[in-house]
């Protein structure tokens, strides 16, 4: 039987269940700015309770919550310092509900500039809400399969899912299994929640430019 490895649970709830400063547009980056004390008592709560990966409370830094203006003339201005500053602190990149293929190929590139360790960097994507799809999509209609292959070219180290139904994410994952082996890739032998597939290439594949 795989190790299964258990992650952390969601931020901006728990951030809101224990009373910390939480409201929208700026979701639980909110604490970050106000209360940054309260998101350490979250990450020592998780890690109490049995998690062994703790992710940063940076699930809010994206232009829903802060602004689409902000992002589009200053977004490599501000990932820039977050990436130096996480990077001598931080085991390995998540890039988390990736809602397009382009977006966590453009992250990766920044933080491949910024990371010489060449930390392991994984991508968790979100999909499209509707189990009557004929194959789940991802927000941007992309499909699964061209996003696995686009994933595998990068050298991404684990493909996930999350923020989405579970029914869809259940057709995700046999199809990212069966793209895998088509590839000639193997899962690696741990397996993480929400079950990611960590690949395991029996020959190196292509990195993207």
């Amino acid at each position: 039987m795989n190790k299964i490895i258990l992650l952390d649970g969601g931020m901006g709830r728990q951030l809101e269940k224990m009373g910390a400063p939480f409201r929208q547009p700026e979701w639980s980056a909110l604490a970050l700015m106000e209360d940054p004390e309260s998101v350490k008592e979250v990450h020592k709560a998780f890690l109490k309770s049995g998690s062994e990966i703790i992710t940063t409370n940076s699930y809010a830094l994206v232009p829903f919550h802060l602004g689409e203006e902000r992002f589009r003339t200053s977004a490599f201005e501000l990932a820039t310092p977050l990436i130096e500053g996480l990077n001598s602190h931080v085991d390995l990149w998540l890039c988390e509900t990736m809602g397009l293929i382009d977006e966590p190929l453009r992250i990766k590139s920044l933080v491949e500039r910024l990371d010489r360790e060449a930390k392991p960097f994984w991508v968790s994507f979100t999909l499209e809400d509707d189990p009557t799809n004929k194959e789940p999509l991802l927000r941007s209609g992309e499909s699964v399969v061209l996003a696995v292959q686009e994933m595998v070219k990068a050298g991404v180290g684990g493909i996930l899912f999350n923020c989405c139904m579970p029914e869809v994410i259940g057709d995700a994952l046999r199809i990212t299994k069966a793209e895998l082996a088509r590839l000639g890739l193997t899962p690696f032998p741990s397996e993480v929640m929400p079950t990611p597939f960590p690949l395991f290439p029996r020959t190196p594949w292509p990195m993207k430019s």
